[in-house]
């Protein structure tokens, strides 16, 4: 399994592919509204297909998570499709100040553990 085009940006603001229009900016205010989108891709037969799932976690964490939701299928994944499954959440900003991180810490039975980590700032 693998995670490609992670990006995360205030509610609002146009939603972007890699570095283009200011996604996933370094920090964040309290109680910004937030969206964080991931795409995952699961490797069968030596390509790449879309890892469609109902139970992929998310958490937003200080010293311990704020939030620990399930991540949401955007549109609708199949195998046959060429692109990765994206996955999204959305929410609001805790009101504390400091650093936190995206974290995504998957493990199912036959598959690869997945795990991706990303740092923002709330201030």
């Amino acid at each position: 399994m693998r995670t490609t085009n992670l990006r995360h940006n205030k509610k609002g603001d146009q939603r972007c592919t890699g570095d283009k229009c200011g996604a996933n900016p370094e920090n964040y205010k309290i109680e910004d509204h937030v969206e964080f989108y991931i795409d995952v891709e699961q490797k069968m037969n030596g390509k790449w297909y879309p890892f469609v799932s109902e139970e992929l976690p998310l958490q937003f964490i200080m010293l311990d998570p704020y939030y620990q939701v399930t991540l949401e299928k955007e549109g609708k994944g199949s195998l046959n499709s060429k692109t990765a499954q994206t996955y999204t959440y959305k929410f609001r900003t805790p009101q504390r100040l400091g650093i936190f991180r995206f974290v995504i810490d998957y493990w199912h039975y036959g598959l690869t553990n997945l795990y991706v980590e990303h740092e923002v700032t709330v201030i």
